[in-house]
């Protein structure tokens, strides 16, 4: 299996496992720790074994990632509460419009991270984007603006 496809696949795994909701308050397992992953086969190749050390680093930068997306947007949404005064439809909308833009922040910062793996192993190296861009805000994402 191609590395970007296994990344895929496993991101879109994570996320159709996660059942608590995004805005809501964090669950007590939420925050026992994992069991450590088993250590990596020394037997692989050096290419796979980069990318499974890569990838284990990426899904707890992903987690970090989308923690930081949440406490951004419920930030957002408790703001949207103090100020104004939203029928309990109304506030259906905007917790679905947060949830969206964490997924497709948290989305959109994976790719980046996968397009930098990809160019590292071709011998390129990508800067970072910049901290203003929109796609990785999910204050600025469609989804919240539009709702």
């Amino acid at each position: 299996m191609k590395p970007t496809a296994l990344l895929t696949s496993l991101f879109l795994t994570a996320v159709a496992a996660v059942s608590t909701p995004v805005i809501g308050a964090p669950t007590e397992e939420a925050s026992e720790k994992a069991t450590p992953p088993p250590p990596i086969d020394p037997n692989l190749p050096p290419e796979e074994r980069a990318f499974k050390v890569w990838m284990r680093t990426i899904e707890e930068q992903r987690e970090q990632t989308r923690a930081k997306n949440e406490n951004t947007m419920r930030a957002r949404l408790n703001e949207l509460k103090r100020i104004s005064e939203l029928r309990s439809g109304q506030l259906a909308q905007f917790e679905l419009a947060c949830k969206g833009s964490v997924e497709r922040a948290t989305q959109a910062w994976l790719e980046v991270k996968e397009k930098q793996w990809q160019a590292r192993r071709t011998g390129k190296y990508m800067r970072s984007p910049e901290q203003g861009n929109a796609r990785l805000d999910p204050t600025q994402n469609s989804v919240w603006t539009n709702a």
